[in-house]
C-alpha cells in the first residue's frame, strides 16, 4: 500500500510541476509525463546508473530525455541498467522520433501496437532480453529508418509486410531465434544500406534482392537457407561485405554472385555451404577476398564396379585423390571423376581444382563391393573385351556431339549419368547414333538392357 501511495505521489508531482512550470519552460504534455513515469517504474528506475532529475524536477531536465516544444521526441537510456519490462504505455509518446534503450536487461515483449509511435524514425533495442515475436504492426511505421532488435531472444517470423517500411536504411535482427522465410517484401526496401539477419533459424530460399542498389552490408550467415544465390544479386554493385556462410546454399552458376567492383569489395564468405567447384572457379578468379572453404561433404556413388563423384567445375581443372580406408597413399586421377577399384573395401575421394585452389572437396565414405558380373582386377579391360566379343560398341570415347552405338540385333539402350539417373532410353537394331551435345561434361554409362552389357563414356565439349 505504501508503494501505491508513493507511485500516486510521483504522478501528482510530475503533473503538478509540468502544469506550474514558468513560461520559459513550456509545460510538458501530461500524457508524455505519465508515460515516462511508467517507464521509470517498470524498468527499476531506482537501480539505473544515471537518473538525474527523474521524478524530482521538470521533465525537460530528466537525464536522457529531449523535448521539442512540450512533447518528448527523444529518449536515450542505453547502457543504463534498465531491467524489467517495456511498459505498454510507451506507445503514448506519439511524438517520439528516437528511442535508444539498447544494452540493458529489458525483458518481456515489444508492445503489439508499437505502430502508434508513428513519428518514430530510429529504434535501438539491441542487446536486451526481449522475447515474443516482432509485432506485425511495425510494418505500418512508414517513417522508420533504423530498426535495431539484434541480440535478443525474439521468436516467430519476420513480418511479411516489413517491406512497407520503405524508409528503412538499417534492418538489424541478427542473433535472435527467428524462424520462417525471409519475406519477399524485403525487396521493396530500396533505401537499405545494411541488412543483418544472421544467427537465426531462417529457412527457405533467399528472395530477390535486386532493388537495393545502395546496399553495402549483407549478413545472412548462420541460418538454414537453401537453394541458389539469386540471379538478382548481380544488381548489388555497391556491396562491400556479404556473408552467406553456414547455410545449405549451392552455387551452380557464375552469374549468381554480386557483381560488385572487385576494387571496392571488401569481404565475402560463402563457406560451410553445399557448393562444389561450379561457380567457385568464377568467384575464386574474380573475388580472391571471398572465403569459400570448406564446403559440405559431397556424395560418392557406385555404378557397377566403378566409383564416381560430381565435384563440379571444369573437369580438366580437377584432380581426384582416391583413398582406400586402412591403406597408405592414394591413387591420383586428373580430369576424370571415375575410379575403378581392384578390391572390395571402404573408399573416399578428395578433389582439388586448379582455379579454386583454397578448397578441397571431400566425399563421404562408402563400402565398395565388386559386382559378380565382373570380378577381375582388370575389370575395365575385361568389360570392353567382352563387349567387343558380343558386338556391343560405343564410340568415339571421349565424345563431344554424337556417339554411335553398335549391337548384335535388336537392343534396348539406356544412358545414365554418374549419379545413376536415366538420361535417355532408345530401342535400336544393330546400330544407331545418339546426340550428346546437350549433355553436361562428365561421365555417362551406356547400357544394353537386353544383354546387361555396359560401356562407360566421357563427354567433353
Amino acid at each position: 500500500m505504501r508503494q501505491h501511495y508513493t507511485f500516486l505521489f510521483s504522478l501528482f508531482f510530475v503533473v503538478f510541476v509540468s502544469l506550474h512550470t514558468p513560461a520559459k519552460a513550456q509545460a510538458v504534455d501530461t500524457k508524455d509525463s505519465l508515460a515516462l513515469v511508467n517507464l521509470f517504474k517498470s524498468t527499476n528506475g531506482k537501480g539505473w546508473n544515471h537518473k538525474k532529475n527523474w521524478l524530482t524536477s521538470p521533465v525537460s531536465t530528466w537525464y536522457g530525455v529531449t523535448l521539442t516544444g512540450n512533447r518528448v521526441t527523444k529518449i536515450i537510456l542505453a547502457y543504463n541498467n534498465l531491467s524489467g519490462i517495456l511498459p505498454a504505455t510507451i506507445v503514448n509518446l506519439d511524438h517520439l522520433q528516437y528511442l535508444d534503450l539498447s544494452n540493458n536487461s529489458l525483458s518481456g515483449s515489444i508492445p503489439a501496437d508499437i505502430d502508434k509511435l508513428s513519428d518514430l524514425r530510429e529504434v535501438y533495442l539491441s542487446s536486451n532480453q526481449l522475447t515474443g515475436s516482432i509485432p506485425a504492426s511495425i510494418s505500418k511505421m512508414a517513417n522508420l529508418q533504423r530498426l535495431y532488435l539484434d541480440f535478443n531472444q525474439l521468436t516467430g517470423n519476420i513480418p511479411n509486410d516489413i517491406g512497407n517500411c520503405t524508409q528503412l536504411t538499417q534492418l538489424q535482427l541478427e542473433s535472435n531465434e527467428l524462424t520462417g522465410i525471409i519475406p519477399a517484401s524485403v525487396n521493396k526496401l530500396t533505401n537499405l544500406l545494411g541488412l543483418y539477419l544472421n544467427f537465426n533459424q531462417l529457412s527457405g530460399t533467399i528472395p530477390n534482392l535486386g532493388n537495393q542498389p545502395a546496399l553495402l552490408n549483407l549478413y545472412l550467415d548462420h541460418n538454414q537457407l537453401t537453394g541458389e544465390i539469386p540471379y538478382s544479386f548481380g544488381n548489388l554493385k555497391n556491396l562491400v561485405i556479404v556473408n552467406l556462410s553456414y547455410n545449405q546454399l549451392k552455387q551452380s552458376s557464375d552469374l549468381n554472385f554480386p557483381m560488385a567492383d572487385p576494387k571496392k569489395f571488401g569481404y565475402g564468405n560463402i563457406s560451410f555451404n553445399h557448393n562444389n567447384f561450379d561457380g567457385l572457379e568464377f568467384i575464386a578468379n574474380k573475388f580472391p577476398q571471398v572465403i569459400y572453404a570448406p564446403q559440405a561433404i559431397i556424395p560418392l556413388h557406385q555404378h557397377g564396379n566403378t566409383l564416381n563423384v560430381n565435384a563440379g567445375g571444369t573437369l580438366s581443372n580437377n584432380t581426384y585423390y582416391w583413398y582406400k580406408v586402412g591403406t597408405k597413399g592414394s591413387i591420383t586421377i586428373k580430369g576424370d571423376s571415375t575410379f575403378t577399384p581392384t578390391a572390395n573395401g571402404r573408399y573416399y575421394v578428395k578433389v582439388t581444382n586448379a582455379i579454386a585452389t583454397k578448397l578441397t572437396l571431400v566425399s563421404d565414405t562408402i563400402k565398395f563391393t565388386m559386382c559378380n558380373l565382373i570380378a577381375s582386377s582388370k575389370m575395365t579391360n575385361t568389360l570392353n573385351m567382352e563387349a567387343a566379343r558380343r558386338g556391343f560398341q560405343v564410340f568415339p570415347n571421349p565424345a563431344s556431339n554424337m556417339i554411335t552405338v553398335k549391337t548384335n540385333g535388336v537392343a534396348n539402350i539406356i544412358v545414365t549419368n554418374a549419379a545413376g539417373t536415366i538420361i535417355l532410353r532408345k530401342d535400336i537394331t544393330n546400330n544407331s547414333s545418339i546426340n550428346v551435345s546437350a549433355f553436361p561434361n562428365g561421365v555417362y554409362f551406356v547400357q544394353n538392357k537386353t544383354t546387361q552389357e555396359v560401356q562407360r563414356i566421357l563427354v567433353q565439349h
